[in-house]
């Protein structure tokens, strides 16, 4: 009898492992390419995340390093967010809701913060491809400063991590460049 109860437990204890390691394997297939859990930037026990958002300040500034694009220098700027989130839709979410003053005096600036109709959506990534999907309106842009402004610091968003190899926008749905200057 005893032995009975032993191969049982047994048993058990192998399909118990074979569904753990089924939904492991599931779980993996289904979140690759996706925004992964900010689990692996915090230490254990927290429920806050360190993430860098783009700012922007002018070019010529030499108290900032940072990638120089159009008129402006692209400033990692450290932001403290909720573990719930991937890191992809935490960053967008803190760079959407960060209110740093535009234009820029003596530190970085968020110039999306402007632009008080367009909104993060979501993002996903496929195959190295961050989709950023936005909604809203943007409004003409001033041009040639402005122009590459609203693109940068989408882009430099998903390029500070390495499984994106390059970004792709849309607002309302539509594909788009982030160009949205009266030419």
């Amino acid at each position: 009898m005893e032995r009975n109860h032993h191969h049982t437990f047994s048993f058990i204890l192998i399909i118990l492992l074979i569904i753990t390691g089924s939904y492991y394997v599931y779980t993996l297939q289904k979140n690759s390419g996706n925004d992964q859990p900010l689990s692996s930037l915090v230490p254990q026990n927290s429920s806050i995340a360190r993430v860098q958002i783009p700012l922007l300040i002018d070019s010529g500034n030499a108290n900032y390093g940072g990638t120089v694009i159009g008129c402006d220098k692209v400033v990692m700027t450290d932001r403290d967010v909720s573990v719930t989130t991937g890191p992809l839709t935490a960053v967008y979410t803190a760079l959407f809701s960060d209110k740093t003053p535009w234009p820029p005096i003596d530190s970085p600036g968020n110039f999306i913060s402007t632009r008080d109709d367009l909104k993060f959506d979501h993002v996903d990534i496929v195959q190295g491809v961050a989709n950023v999907y936005l909604t809203g309106s943007v409004g003409p842009l001033g041009g040639v400063c402005d122009d590459p402004r609203l693109k940068a610091q989408i882009e430099q968003a998903a390029l500070q991590f390495p499984t994106v190899l390059s970004v792709q926008s849309y607002l309302n749905g539509v594909k788009t460049d982030l160009v949205f200057s009266e030419k």
